[in-house]
């Protein structure tokens, strides 16, 4: 299990596109759901709990969920992805499952 400290959150949010405003921890966005890119309901997002909820269809979860989601993947692809351990093993690179790299 991953703790909230071995999760490289900047890249994370950088890697949906959402530009976190400066001294803000809580602001909200246009949802980035591909079910949601036409409603004018936002996107809430709390850095420091990690947390969002989408005011369009009443969904919340973690930013890791949220990632997940977006990119299609599961909730344990995206721990592995956004894994500041895992970053520094791969020097920084991040490779996909298709990859089939040894644990």
């Amino acid at each position: 299990m991953f703790g909230r400290r071995e999760i490289d959150w900047d890249l994370l949010l950088a890697d949906l596109g959402i530009d976190v405003p400066i001294g803000k921890s809580e602001f909200s966005t246009q949802c980035i759901l591909d079910t949601h890119h036409k409603s004018k309901r936002p996107l809430s997002i709390n850095t420091n709990k990690y947390l969002w909820i989408c005011f369009a269809c009443n969904e919340s979860g973690s930013l890791l969920s949220l990632a997940a989601q977006y990119l299609d993947i599961s909730f344990q692809e995206a721990q592995r992805k956004y894994s500041i351990k895992a970053q520094e093993n791969n020097m920084g690179w991040i490779f996909s499952e298709e990859e089939n790299i040894e644990d």
